[in-house]
């Protein structure tokens, strides 16, 4: 997985760095999940993806550099979501599940390569990224935790060329960072490891100078 992201980042920082004539600026929002997640043992009993989320809302902004079919992209993103459940409990910490939400912060490289249709102005494209997620819990509006992890995504999305400067886009990614681990709660308890990962749905612009 690593090596299909690296090879897609290359391609494109080799091809932007010959000609790099042509920067944008691009800003997209729409529809985040968030896998299940949360691993431990407790008395040798085995618990996995104890916690599972609601929808939340992803957005993000983006300056990057397009040379022909190819772009690269520094890109700040940001996304949200609410606990839903957690395996036998009712809530947490003593508040109500709707309280507890995981804000995820994002810093991302992103490669891009278009495939141009004759006579169209319909671009689809693939992408893939890698960077550095933040993430903190916010408990009923005060936030806790400061955790930095590396961050990876793979997508594909389709351009519309609505004017000349201006790129109508739709994409789909999956994004995903290096595993969590949070000490023993206790004894009997393991250290609980959680898998941040979900799929995102983006609908934005791009405006090329």
């Amino acid at each position: 997985m690593k090596k299909a992201i690296l090879a897609v980042l290359f391609t494109a920082m080799c091809s932007t760095q010959a000609l790099a004539e042509q920067p944008y600026v691009s800003a997209s929002m729409g529809y985040g999940t968030m896998n299940d997640s949360g691993s431990f043992s407790y008395n040798g009993t085995s618990y996995r993806d104890v916690v599972s989320f609601d929808s939340g809302t992803p957005w993000e902004i983006a300056f990057g550099i397009r040379n022909d079919d190819n772009r690269v992209e520094v890109a700040l993103g940001y996304q949200n979501n609410k606990i839903d459940t957690v395996s036998g409990l009712s809530s947490l910490y003593g508040y109500s599940f709707s309280e507890i939400e995981v804000k995820t912060r994002s810093i991302m490289l992103n490669g891009y390569h278009d495939f141009a249709l004759e006579n169209s102005e319909i671009s689809p494209y693939l992408m893939a990224g890698i960077g550095s997620m933040n993430l903190k819990e916010s408990v009923s509006g005060t936030e806790y935790g400061d955790i930095n992890k590396f961050a990876w995504q793979l997508g594909a999305g389709i351009g519309y060329k609505a004017t000349e400067n201006i790129t109508l886009d739709i994409s789909y990614r999956y994004f995903a960072t290096a595993d969590i681990t949070f000490e023993s709660a206790g004894a009997g308890f393991s250290d609980a490891t959680y898998s941040i990962g979900g799929s995102r749905v983006l609908a934005g612009v791009r405006y090329g100078f």
